[in-house]
């Protein structure tokens, strides 16, 4: 009896160590998952801390790119404008790439070996052509013949292409105070040229929209708006001094003989002045010339029926501005604007320019647009 209650108490004093280095092994096995967990959760909530930095960083290298842009679009393309910049728990670092005529701001963020990056495209600013002294939604194409003269005080811009040729005899091409030229695609100077920069491959700039409804109640009140093509004649004149400052024609204008007007001309087509001296002197504000939809062109007719303009203010074109034909003669102070091309070729021909710069009512925009954010990628 004594050996069984002995063997017996054996057995459970086994099973009892048995039991407690049992519950000894979970208990320190639920206390290692338990900080093992812990452990996770601490490096996870560190990481998406560190992440959310990074975040912010890349936000604030993308805030400060952009301001850079707003203020002067061409530091795009300066890389020193945009270096590994520090910044609280990390750093930010920007870089612009342009592909196809398309700029692209990548900043990334970086904290303790986390990295985060935003993009951005962007759009250009867009500078008005009244900006400039000669500007052409297309080409522009000074190619002067023998003893043609171009004087232009101001800057030139073509959408297109710009060629500046005077290699004919006593012919020449100055672009006073080394004026500058500008195009969307090539620039071509050749011959007795005088002029500051070449500068090729530009952005776009944005064309003038104006509202022709006000010019022409003005001309309608006043009794000034003609419906249908009008020739202006030494037998029937260009009124002298219009009350209202306008003189709208529903159609083409075409202006003979030598006359002078204070006024701004409009017609929704074709202008062109022929034999004789046009002198306009602006009213007000005013543009001197302007064709709704139609080209402006300067005609003359041998050596002594010339064609001649002698006009202050805005000349505008909806399509060409041309001189034609040999001993033209164009005296502009202010700006000549054309949305197609514009082109001067003769013989004899001079062309005097000195900019002014436009200001007129009836103005619904310059052309000009800021910077904008095309698109955003985070």
């Amino acid at each position: 009896m004594t050996i069984l209650w002995k063997r017996q108490q054996a057995r459970e004093k086994g099973a009892l160590f048995l039991t407690t280095m049992v519950c000894t092994l979970l208990m320190t096995l639920v206390a290692g998952f338990m900080h093992h967990t812990a452990s996770q959760d601490v490096f996870m909530v560190n990481r998406l801390k560190r992440a959310i930095q990074a975040e912010y960083l890349a936000e604030a290298g993308l805030a400060h790119t952009l301001g850079i842009l707003q203020a002067d679009f061409s530091g795009k393309n300066n890389p020193l404008n945009f270096p590994l910049t520090t910044l609280g728990p990390g750093t930010y670092d920007a870089a612009i790439t342009e592909t196809n005529g398309r700029v692209m701001i990548s900043s990334t963020g970086a904290v303790q070996g986390v990295q985060r990056t935003v993009k951005a495209e962007v759009k250009g600013p867009t500078e008005s052509a009244l900006s400039y002294i000669l500007s052409g939604g297309g080409k522009i194409e000074l190619k002067l013949s023998a003893y043609a003269t171009a004087a232009i005080v101001g800057n030139v811009y073509a959408n297109d292409e710009i060629e500046l040729k005077a290699k004919a005899a006593g012919s020449s091409i100055v672009l006073q105070n080394l004026g500058n030229a500008y195009a969307g695609d090539d620039i071509e100077v050749d011959g007795n040229i005088t002029m500051g920069s070449v500068n090729p491959n530009w952005s776009v700039i944005g064309f003038p929209v104006f509202d022709y409804g006000f010019y022409q109640s003005v001309a309608t009140a006043n009794g000034y708006t003609y419906n249908g093509d009008q020739t202006f004649t030494s037998a029937n004149p260009i009124p002298f001094a219009p009350t209202g400052g306008v003189i709208f024609v529903n159609g083409s204008m075409t202006i003979t003989a030598s006359q002078a007007t204070t006024a701004c001309l409009i017609a929704t087509g074709n202008i062109d002045i022929t034999q004789g001296t046009v002198t306009i002197s602006q009213y007000n504000d005013y543009p001197a010339l302007m064709s709704q939809n139609g080209n402006i062109t300067i005609r003359s007719v041998g050596a002594v029926n010339q064609g001649k303009l002698a006009a202050t203010g805005l000349i505008y074109a909806g399509g060409n501005f041309s001189m034609s034909g040999n001993h033209d003669w164009v005296e502009i102070t202010g700006a000549i604007v054309a949305r197609g091309k514009l082109e001067e070729s003769g013989t004899h021909d001079t062309l005097i320019l000195n900019y002014q710069a436009p200001n007129p009512p009836g103005l619904l925009s310059s052309g000009a647009t800021p910077m904008t954010i095309l698109s955003y990628n985070t």
